[in-house]
C-alpha cells in the first residue's frame, strides 16, 4: 500500500515509470560463497550495489537511491546481519522494499514493504528476518526518495563484512552537468552520455573495514567514486555551483555579519585581561557556561534563523550557533580578534580542497588567529562545557573546518576569504560516571545503601544538556522504582531524588536509597550492589545515532567507593565486577583511612560480547564495548591483628575500581 501511494505521488510528477523500484532477481542467483574465500568471516557479501538517480524538472526535482545487498551467513556471529534497521537519513524517505531469505534447505521466504516494522517515532524501519540460520543467504533491495537533487555523492564503501562485488551507479537528467573522479583506485569509471547520463564504478573483492569506520584517516584510503553537480542548465537559464571556498561560503559569511544573533547589546561582560587573548577566552567560556546551557541542537550553522543572543541569555537555553555567537561577542568586546569557522563531524568522508562544498558544515566554532599576546592559533568549542581554550572533544578534534574572514570595501559588499583547515587541539577531559555507595550494616545482617550517581566531564555535560531537559524528575523516580521492583532479590528503592545540577559541568546527578538483603555466612555478610548496565566506552561516527552519548570523548571511567563497616574487613576473595568483554580486567584496592593499601587484586568475570551493529544507510558504526553489571563486595569479621592502621571503626576504608 505504501509503495502504491508513493507511486501515485511520483505519477503526479510524471516520474513513476523510470523510478528505481525494489525488484529481486532470479532465485538461482542466490548461490553460496566458495568456502576458500574469506573462510574465517562469519558473513560474506556476494553483492553490494547502490544506484543514485538525480532528476531535475521545473515542476520539481528529486533524488532516489536504491541499495541492493546479498550476503551469506556462515557462522552464528553473523546472524545479527539479518536484523535490518533503516534509520531516517536526512530527508530520504523509504518508498519501496523487497527481501527474501533462502535457507540451507533451499526454501525461500519473501518479504515486502508492508512487513517492515515502523518505529514509534516514525524515524526508522526495521525487519528482523525470521528463522535465519547458519548457511542462509539473504537478499534485500530498498529504495529511498527525497526532494531536490543531490549536489555531492561520495561513495566509498565501508563494509562491515568482506564483499565480493561492489558497484555504484550515478545517473541524472541532461539538465545537470557533472564532475566525477575515482578515489584511491586504478579501476576506471564507465561513462554513458545522454539523457539520462550514467556513471558506473565497480570494485571488489573487498575485506571488512579494519577500523570499523572509526578512524577518519582510514576513509582517505578507501576506493570509490565521487560525483558533483557543477551546473544546472534549463534553456537559456543556468546556475553554476561553487568553484571556490569563498564563493561556497560567501552567503553564510554575509549572514553572520548581519545576523540578529550578533546585533544588539547583550547583558554579559568579562573582566579585562590586559591584552592576553587566552585569558580572555578562558573567562569568556566560563561566563558562557554560567549564563546559558546548550539545548543539544546544532542550529544548522545558520545565525540568520532563530532569536538573538540577548533572547538566548534571557531563556537560559539555546542552540550551538547562538552559543558561538555569545562567545564571539564577549571576545570581540574584549578586543580579541575572532574568526568564525564552520566545521563538520570528523567521521564524515574528508572533503577535498579542489571540491568546495557546504555539505555537512552545520556546526560553528571560533578560531583565534595568532595575534598580539597569542603566539599560536587557538580553537574554541562553544558547546563543550569541560573544555579549556585549545581543548576539543572528539566531535570536533580533527574535523574539517572552513575559517571565514571578511574585509570591508568602500561602496561594495565586504570581501570574503575562506580557508579550509582542520581543527587541532588537546583532547578534552573524558567523562566519568561516579557511583558512590554508602553502606550501613543492620543488626539483622542486611544493609542500607545510599547511592549517589553523578557525572564528571563530558558525562556531566550530557546529564545537564540532554538527560535533564528530556526526562522529568517523576520519570527518573518511576524508572528507578521499576528497576528496584525488577530485582530478583526483592530490593526496595526508596528516597528517590530527581536530577539536580550544580553550577558548572560537574555535580549533575541523582540520589536514591535501597535495601540490600544479606546472604547468610557464618563469619560475616555478603552484599551485591547492582549498578545497572553502565556504559564504559562507546565508539560512533555520528553522535545523533546514539542518543545516550554526545561525542566519542566520553570514554567512561568508574570510581566506585564502598566504605567498609566497622568490625569488618574485605575477604580474601577480592571484590568482583561483571564485564561484557573477556579481554578487560579491573583492579580493586582496599585502603585504610591513611591511604595504606590493604589488598590489591586483578580480576575479571567474562561474559558475552555485544556484537557491533552496522547501519548500512548512514555507513556509521558504533559498538558497546563493555558494561558493568554489578559490583560484589564480600566482607568478613575482622580479627584484631588484621587492622594495622587501627582506624577501621573510626574511618572505614573503601573498595575502589
Amino acid at each position: 500500500m505504501r509503495a502504491c501511494i508513493a507511486c501515485v505521488g511520483l505519477l503526479l510528477l510524471g516520474a513513476c515509470g523510470p523510478s528505481l523500484r525494489a525488484q529481486l532477481g532470479p532465485v538461482a542467483g542466490l548461490k553460496p560463497v566458495p568456502p576458500d574465500l574469506f573462510p574465517e568471516a562469519p558473513v560474506v557479501y556476494l553483492k553490494r550495489s547502490d544506484v543514485w538517480r538525480l532528476q531535475y524538472e521545473r515542476r520539481g526535482s528529486w533524488t532516489e537511491v536504491r541499495r541492493h545487498r546479498i550476503f551469506e551467513v556462515r557462522a552464528e556471529d553473523g546472524l545479527d546481519q539479518g536484523n535490518l534497521l533503516f534509520e531516517g537519513n536526512g530527508e530520504l524517505e523509504l518508498i519501496d522494499f523487497a527481501g527474501r531469505v533462502r535457507g540451507p534447505d533451499g526454501r525461500v521466504q519473501v518479504f515486502g514493504l508492508d512487513d517492515l516494522q515502523r518505529a514509534p517515532d516514525g524515524k526508522a524501519d526495521a525487519l528482523p528476518f525470521p528463522n535465519l540460520q547458519v548457511g542462509s543467504i539473504v537478499e534485500w533491495v530498498a529504495t529511498w526518495r527525497e526532494d531536490g537533487y543531490r549536489l555531492h555523492i561520495d561513495h566509498r564503501p565501508m563494509p562491515s563484512a568482506p564483499t565480493l562485488a561492489e558497484e555504484v551507479t550515478v545517473t541524472g537528467s541532461r539538465h545537470l552537468r557533472w564532475r566525477a573522479r575515482t578515489l584511491n583506485t586504478d579501476r576506471k569509471m564507465e561513462i554513458v552520455q545522454g539523457d539520462p547520463w550514467r556513471i558506473t564504478w565497480r570494485g571488489g573483492p573487498t575485506p571488512a573495514d579494519p577500523k570499523d569506520g572509526a578512524a577518519p584517516p582510514a576513509q582517505d584510503r578507501r576506493p570509490g567514486l565521487e560525483v558533483r553537480i557543477a551546473r544546472v542548465v534549463d534553456g537559456s537559464w543556468q546556475h553554476d555551483y561553487a568553484e571556490t571556498w569563498e564563493s561556497a561560503f560567501r552567503t553564510r559569511a554575509l549572514r553572520l555579519m548581519h545576523s540578529d544573533a550578533l546585533a544588539g547589546p547583550i547583558d554579559l561582560r568579562i573582566e579585562p585581561c590586559g591584552g592576553r587573548p587566552r585569558c580572555s577566552a578562558r573567562r569568556a567560556m566560563a561566563a558562557l557556561r554560567e549564563a546559558v546551557r546548550w539545548n543539544g541542537k546544532w542550529g544548522g550553522g545558520d545565525l540568520s534563523a532563530g532569536g538573538s543572543a540577548a533572547d538566548a541569555l534571557a531563556e537560559g537555553y539555546t542552540d550551538a550557533v547562538r552559543m558561538a555567537a555569545i562567545l564571539g561577542r564577549l571576545l570581540i568586546d574584549a578586543g580579541v580578534e575572532v574568526r568564525w569557522a564552520f566545521y563538520r563531524a570528523p567521521l564524515r568522508p574528508r572533503v577535498q580542497p579542489a571540491w568546495p562544498t557546504t555539505d555537512g558544515f552545520e556546526r560553528l566554532a571560533l578560531f583565534l588567529p595568532a595575534q598580539s599576546g597569542l603566539e599560536a592559533p587557538l580553537w574554541l568549542e562553544p558547546t563543550c562545557a569541560v573544555c579549556a581554550p585549545g581543548e576539543l572533544t572528539d566531535a570536533a578534534r580533527g574535523a574539517d573546518a572552513v575559517v571565514l574572514r571578511t574585509e570591508p570595501r568602500v561602496g561594495a559588499e565586504p570581501a570574503v576569504f575562506a580557508t579550509l583547515s582542520r581543527m587541532d587541539g588537546r583532547p578534552a577531559r573524558p567523562g566519568a560516571r561516579v557511583v558512590e555507595v554508602d553502606l550501613t550494616l543492620r543488626p539483622d545482617g542486611a544493609a542500607d545503601a545510599a547511592y549517589r550517581v553523578s557525572g564528571e566531564g563530558a558525562y556531566g555535560q550530557w546529564i545537564r544538556t540532554v538527560f535533564q531537559p528530556r526526562f522529568s524528575d517523576d520519570q527518573v523516580r518511576q524508572f528507578l522504582a521499576q528497576a528496584g521492583a525488577d530485582e530478583p532479590t526483592g530490593e526496595d528503592i526508596t528516597d528517590i531524588e530527581g536530577v539536580h545540577c550544580a553550577p558548572g559541568a560537574d555535580g549533575c546527578g541523582w540520589r536514591f536509597r535501597r535495601t540490600l538483603p544479606a546472604f547468610s555466612r557464618p563469619e560475616g555478610a555478603r552484599w551485591s550492589l547492582p549498578l545497572g548496565s553502565l556504559l564504559v566506552r562507546a565508539r560512533l561516527s555520528e553522535p545523533r545515532t546514539l542518543p545516550l552519548v554526545v561525542d566519542r570523548s566520553m570514554r567512561f571511567t568508574r570510581r566506585i567507593e564502598v566504605p567498609v563497616p566497622a568490625g569488618f574487613t574485605v575477604a580474601e576473595r577480592a571484590p568482583t565486577l561483571a564485564l561484557d568483554r573477556p579481554d578487560l580486567t579491573a583492579t580493586a584496592r582496599v585502603t585504610c583511612a591513611d591511604g595504606t593499601v590493604r589488598a590489591r587484586r586483578d580480576f575479571v568475570r567474562p561474559r558475552g560480547v555485544y556484537a557491533p551493529f552496522d547501519d548500512a544507510e548512514r555507513q556509521a558504526r558504533f559498538a558497546f564495548e563493555a558494561s558493568i553489571q554489578a559490583l560484589t563486595v564480600e566482607l568478613r569479621a575482622a580479627q584484631p591483628d588484621e587492622d594495622p592502621c587501627g582506624a577501621l571503626s573510626a574511618s572505614p576504608g573503601s573498595a575502589r575500581r
